[in-house]
């Protein structure tokens, strides 16, 4: 059976090249955050966390087809389309968790504390 030839991805300038563990990690690093961010937000927001899924596969959709089109994009103009594709969405599911659920108190424990007591374990502040 006749198979396609193998194409040859463009070659960056310098030492940019192709990489597939560069280049998914970048995919999944940049759109991870929407997937947990939607797993978090289920319960409370169900059409935010969809929007956020949505948003996510979008992400990773995009970022597979420039990997697709490495024979014809050069790797540093395909990673800078990544990332404003990821900012971009992450703009619209930030935008859209606004929207649909304005009055969500969003706490993070690990933000919450107080610093006066925090730096009070290493320096001397009067409380």
């Amino acid at each position: 059976m006749f198979e396609p030839p193998e194409l040859e991805a463009v070659r960056g300038s310098g030492h940019f090249r192709w990489n597939r563990g560069g280049w998914f990690g970048t995919q999944l690093g940049g759109s991870a955050w929407l997937l947990t961010g939607a797993v978090a937000l289920a319960l409370n927001a169900p059409v935010a966390a969809l929007l956020w899924s949505f948003c996510f596969v979008v992400a990773n959709f995009i970022g597979t087809l420039l990997w697709r089109r490495r024979h014809i994009l050069r790797p540093h103009t395909a990673l800078q389309l990544l990332l404003m594709v990821s900012g971009l969405l992450g703009l619209v599911a930030v935008c859209v968790l606004q929207l649909l659920v304005p009055n969500m108190a969003v706490t993070i424990p690990a933000l919450a504390w107080d610093s006066r007591y925090a730096l009070s374990r290493y320096f001397s502040i009067p409380r």
